[in-house]
């Protein structure tokens, strides 16, 4: 395996010009704000991703592929020069069809791009395939809908035609994403108290031009003496381990950094610590003596603006936490040093600037601006007089001298945080939107939602209307208590004709098709065509007989079998466990009629358990699931 990645040249887009290509395997997309795409590796029927960079073969270029990887690079720069849609979207497409043709390459298809016939073959392929990996939970269906849709657009515009996918059974979009849950309000304390802790304490070493060794004030719980974390300008940035020789790791043994205390250590320290020669400590304390002098005189150097960055993203949790903003609208939001601040209402301030020759404006809290008017300031120490018109990116300059706008990483800044408090569960900006629309739907309504989150209601209700973990399980447990008081209608013997109208599927009827709730805060009223809404009507009555505990306990074998069709943990615990617990609560009560009844109860257990004797309607049940494989014997 050889790379030939000196060979490869980088094409601009989107470019307004002529494009000449005469080597489209030597090409490289290079997409302001976005970055390289490998689209000369199309040509190749080996080549593996490592990094930002490719592992190629050289020997397995393709030259039929030529003419094609010609026509979609042309096709790229046209998307980027004219269609309205987001650049991430659009490069998203180009990433799909690399996608498509690495998996024809694995399977062998190198011919997918010679001709339309064969196109058209690997495409129905394909689909296949994405079926497959929806069948096996391994994709979503939005996320296949979406890559068959990228590689059905390049492969139209290839060969000039608009039904590449007629007679392919395509995969078409159902509702099986799930609802974002809402962090707990405990998450949402400690995500946001590190993160102040960080942008308040790395801001002022920095527009401050406080000295190394810096010490970062964090949150009480973190458990650190004084509640002091020690920041050096190091790689390592700070340790909260203890710093035995012990507890130390073999790469820190012999550093002359005290983390615990904040200072340097002396020379009789690092003979006792580490056992070394005299003459080998005063090297190492002079070295990070050095070290020390160099970052503490030189106020932007490298370990500096690492600060600034950690510092900025740590902003944007908060900010994304104050204003609702979903990620994307964060980070493309352009900015104007020329801004006003508006009180437009009470606990509000609205901050207004032009850009793009529009005037743009967002909200805040009004105990929130102080710290965004200090975020100003950190983030022009950030740009460091280079000009930028992003409020979040910093601009940065490229090997080639080009100037281009970063983007924060928050996955880096979610590693620190979670080092600094191993307790920590950090909450991702898409949690931020479902704890805000959490809030709203609870004390507003669907419209108010939407218009908050500039979503559509049916947005809101899809993807942000799960409800927390935490409260999910308060009200699980209020609906339980409430359960428990429940009288249930228990008969010894074989009631009178007139009483039981229906034999149902637990147990009895009096009154079909006529349900009435026996809790008042039952979310699901009861269903006389669901069985198990039975369990929670006052019309529902059981005789103690070995008939209707085969039933029930059938009922129960059947729930454990299906207990991992849940979506979620709040699903199974709002759906499964009312039924376990009713049912179980019933069977105490049987149980508890007589000696003969609780024996009676223990042998129908045990027959429908071991060996699965269960009531006709269940077992029908059951093996329905296993003819369609959704369960195994």
């Amino acid at each position: 395996m050889n790379s030939p990645q000196s060979q490869f040249i980088k094409l601009k887009i989107p470019s307004k010009k002529n494009i000449s290509i005469l080597y489209p395997e030597r090409i490289i997309l290079e997409i302001e704000e976005i970055g390289n795409v490998w689209i000369g590796t199309l040509c190749y029927s080996r080549a593996y991703p490592k990094g930002n960079k490719y592992n190629i073969d050289l020997h397995s270029l393709v030259t039929t592929r030529l003419l094609s990887v010609k026509k979609i690079i042309l096709f790229a720069n046209d998307l980027f020069l004219n269609d309205p849609r987001r650049p991430i979207t659009k490069v998203g497409i180009i990433r799909d069809f690399m996608r498509f043709i690495r998996w024809c390459d694995q399977n062998e298809m190198f011919d997918a791009l010679n001709n339309k016939c064969k196109a058209v073959e690997s495409y129905k392929k394909f689909v296949i395939y994405l079926h497959e990996q929806i069948n096996t939970y391994k994709l979503k269906t939005g996320t296949a809908v979406t890559i068959q849709a990228s590689v059905r657009e390049i492969l139209c515009s290839l060969f000039n035609t608009t039904d590449i996918h007629q007679g392919i059974k395509e995969v078409y979009k159902k509702n099986d994403s799930k609802s974002t849950l809402p962090p707990c309000e405990v998450r949402q304390a400690k995500t946001l108290g590190i993160c102040s802790a960080i942008f308040n304490g790395f801001t002022d070493l920095l527009i401050n031009k406080k000295l190394f060794p810096y010490a970062l004030k964090v949150p009480r719980r973190i458990g650190l003496n004084n509640n002091k974390l020690w920041i050096f300008p190091s790689y390592k940035s700070f340790s909260i381990e203890s710093n035995t020789h012990d507890t130390m790791s073999p790469c820190a043994r012999g550093h002359a950094l005290n983390w615990k205390e904040g200072k340097i250590r002396s020379i009789d320290e690092m003979i006792e610590l580490y056992g070394c020669s005299k003459e080998a400590a005063q090297k190492k304390i002079y070295r990070t003596t050095k070290n020390l002098e160099i970052h503490n005189n030189d106020f932007k150097s490298y370990f500096r603006l690492e600060k600034a960055r950690i510092a900025q993203t740590a902003f944007v949790i908060l900010f994304i936490a104050n204003t609702e903003m979903n990620r994307s609208q964060v980070f493309n939001l352009r900015w104007d040093d020329n801004y006003k601040i508006e009180k437009n209402k009470i606990g509000f301030r609205q901050i207004k600037y032009r850009a793009q020759n529009r005037e743009v404006f967002f909200e805040i809290q009004a105990s929130f601006l102080r710290q965004f008017l200090k975020y100003l300031k950190l983030r022009a120490y950030l740009n460091n007089k280079i000009p930028s018109n992003y409020l979040f990116r910093y601009p940065k300059k490229s090997k080639k001298q080009a100037i281009i706008n970063v983007i924060p990483n928050i996955s880096s800044l979610k590693r620190i945080t979670e080092k600094i408090d191993k307790s920590l569960e950090f909450v991702n900006p898409i949690e931020w939107r479902a704890a805000k629309s959490d809030w709203y739907l609870n004390n507003t309504d669907p419209t108010t939602t939407s218009i908050a989150l500039q979503n559509t209601e049916a947005v809101v209700l899809k993807h942000y209307a799960a409800g927390s973990h935490s409260k999910h399980v308060e009200e699980v447990g209020n609906f339980l208590t409430a359960l428990s008081h429940i009288p249930t209608r228990i008969f010894s013997k074989k009631s009178p004709a007139s009483t039981v109208i229906l034999e149902t599927a637990l147990g009895g009827c009096s009154n079909f098709n006529n349900p009435t709730s026996t809790i008042s805060t039952l979310k699901t009223p009861p269903d006389c065509n669901q069985p198990e809404g039975c369990l929670f009507c006052n019309k529902f009555l059981i005789h103690a007989d070995v008939k209707d505990v085969q039933k029930l306990l059938s009922c129960l074998f059947c729930l454990e079998k299906t207990a991992s069709f849940s979506a979620n943990i709040n699903q199974f615990e709002s759906i499964y466990i009312p039924i376990k617990y009713r049912i179980n609560q019933i069977l105490d009560e049987i149980s508890q009629i007589s000696n003969r009844h609780r024996k009676m109860v223990k042998d129908t257990k045990s027959a429908v358990n071991e060996y699965e004797d269960l009531s006709p309607y269940w077992e029908r049940k059951i093996m329905m699931f296993i003819e369609v494989g959704a369960i195994s014997p």
